[in-house]
């Protein structure tokens, strides 16, 4: 049988980023820098360089919630709007086939969008009937400085059909509240996920871990997922059901736990070839921005934002990580 092919990529960029304030005050946080250029920016540029071909983000249009600091009333969703269109088509026309922007709407009751899953629902037109990525927009996975690797091509090489999501393997020390994974490994640094739990108890993870060959990893380890073409009803009905926001992980959830579906798969991160990056707190994007090899270009970056951004950059660094620069 034919391998199937990934050419779509959804990056889910419509978040609010109340965890990064101040500074999303200024900016959507998928437009925060990272060195030299936007986070969205390297997101792009990952894609193209792992031979996506059609790219479509989810952003916003603004209003009273996000129309804070830019001068002249510009909200920060039209910052990141303009630069998709006066930067990022531009610069990367030749190296995939389209970027294409479509805006998610707020939730009447939430007053803002209903969560990353929604998100995804927005993209359902783009991606009927395929295979495609979603990657979180306030996460990177990078290659070790000075290796040349790419993890989405690595993950890419591993799909067969079937969902497929980056995992985070863990000891039984490091439970979270976030959702257990429990499976058994394949083959190929596959594994097939048999369950999942949520905000899983000590108790649980110490029962499971007695088991011989039993693979245990938490699933925001990565916040890239490889969907098909069934995924989309699993996130119509968490919606339906949902009182607030919805996650990309219950429609992964739903379908790993429908038995008469199709298997899904984790593949883990090999930290011996890759660098996880999370921007979701300031204090993960300003210790990013100060290693060595990225604060030359971080500094150029705030010299083109508003002098009071780059002023609250500097005191944040020196409250939060004790470090100048």
């Amino acid at each position: 049988m034919e391998k199937p092919m990934v050419e779509k990529a959804v990056i889910l960029a419509a978040g609010s980023g109340t965890r990064d304030r101040p500074f999303t005050y200024y900016l959507p946080k998928t437009m925060l820098p990272y060195g030299e250029y936007p986070l969205l920016h390297h997101q792009i540029a990952n894609l193209c360089g792992a031979g996506i071909k059609e790219i479509v983000i989810i952003s916003r249009k603004d209003d009273e919630s996000t129309t804070f600091a830019q001068g002249g009333g510009k909200g920060i969703f039209s910052v990141q709007n303009d630069y998709i269109e006066g930067t990022l088509k531009p610069e990367f026309a030749g190296k995939c086939t389209a970027i294409k922007v479509l805006y998610q709407k707020n939730d009447l009751k939430l007053g803002k969008p209903k969560g990353p899953g929604e998100s995804v629902i927005a993209a359902e037109k783009e991606v009927e009937g395929l295979s495609y990525l979603v990657i979180f927009g306030d996460v990177l996975i990078e290659p070790i400085p000075g290796t040349d690797t790419n993890y989405l091509k690595d993950i890419l090489s591993k799909f067969e059909g079937d969902v497929l999501v980056s995992t985070n393997r863990v000891g039984r020390d490091k439970v979270t509240d976030s959702r257990l994974v429990i499976g058994e490994y394949t083959g190929q640094g596959l594994v097939r996920i048999k369950d999942m739990v949520r905000n899983p108890p000590q108790e649980l993870f110490d029962s499971y871990a007695t088991e011989d060959g039993l693979y245990t990893a938490t699933l925001e380890g990565g916040g890239i997922q490889i969907l098909n073409k069934g995924s989309m009803s699993y996130l119509k009905a968490a919606l339906r059901e949902a009182t607030d926001e919805i996650h990309v992980n219950d429609a992964i959830e739903g379908q790993c736990t429908d038995r008469a579906g199709r298997p899904v798969y984790g593949f883990d991160i090999d930290y011996g070839k890759y660098v996880y990056r999370d921007f979701g707190e300031v204090k993960k994007w300003l210790s990013h921005n100060l290693e060595p090899q990225n604060v030359n270009g971080f500094r150029k970056s705030l010299g083109l934002l508003p002098h009071d951004f780059a002023e609250l950059a500097r005191e944040k660094a020196k409250e939060l990580l004790g470090r100048e620069f």
